[in-house]
């Protein structure tokens, strides 16, 4: 039985759909309106949660993070299943600090960042794996913190193959397992509810950080 399957047989859910490189902005954004929705200027001290199950077809490229000693480490309490294809493998319960390069100095940077001001962190990278290119937009976003510090993260890290190949023209099995459906969050859009149905005053803030996702000032 593959990875895959196992998944699905231990939580009982559909494969899980591969994201392209148009798709990554969309993801990105959605992700950070929702968390404007919820937290407004609260920046997560109230009791409100965001899960990455409340993220319909993105939840396998989410997971949650327990901040650790002082900000110093991360530990995932929660892992998507996407992630094992970038980050070597599951790293449930496991200290970020042990994770794989690229993957460890990526992650740790937009999660220091988000600790640290108490507002999304967006990064987006360039990972070649075992042979395989793969755009990445990563994310940290607060949501859990008292007067002192921030106690927990929602950790997204959206990847999608490199674009030297034309959409539509990808092989099958180019860095995706042969169970990972090919698919769109735009194609699925109006059949799956991925944001929260409230609005913010801060929503200028999600637009903010859209345009931060497409320009040079990402690092």
């Amino acid at each position: 039985m593959t990875h895959l399957d196992q998944y699905r047989a231990d939580r009982h859910q559909a494969p899980f759909i591969r994201l392209e490189d148009r798709d990554l902005k969309v993801a990105a954004r959605c992700i950070v309106e929702a968390w404007v929705a919820r937290f407004g200027q609260d920046a997560g001290r109230t009791e409100s949660s965001l899960l990455p199950n409340e993220f319909g077809v993105l939840e396998p490229y989410l997971a949650e993070v327990l901040v650790v000693e002082h900000g110093a480490d991360f530990v995932f309490s929660k892992w998507g299943a996407a992630l094992d294809i970038v980050c070597g493998g599951s790293h449930l319960a496991d200290r970020l600090s042990a994770f794989p390069q690229p993957s460890r100095s990526h992650l740790r940077r937009v999660c220091v960042r988000a600790a640290a001001t108490r507002v999304p962190a967006i990064s987006r990278a360039t990972w070649a794996l075992d042979g395989e290119i793969w755009r990445c937009a990563i994310m940290a976003l607060p949501t859990l913190s008292d007067d002192f510090s921030v106690k927990r993260l929602l950790v997204a890290l959206l990847f999608a193959p490199y674009p030297f190949i034309a959409d539509g023209n990808v092989p099958d099995g180019f860095g995706w397992p042969a169970a990972v459906l090919h698919g769109s969050v735009h194609v699925l859009g109006n059949a799956v509810s991925v944001l929260p149905q409230q609005t913010s005053p801060l929503r200028g803030i999600a637009l903010a950080f859209s345009r931060l996702l497409s320009g040079n000032a990402i690092r």
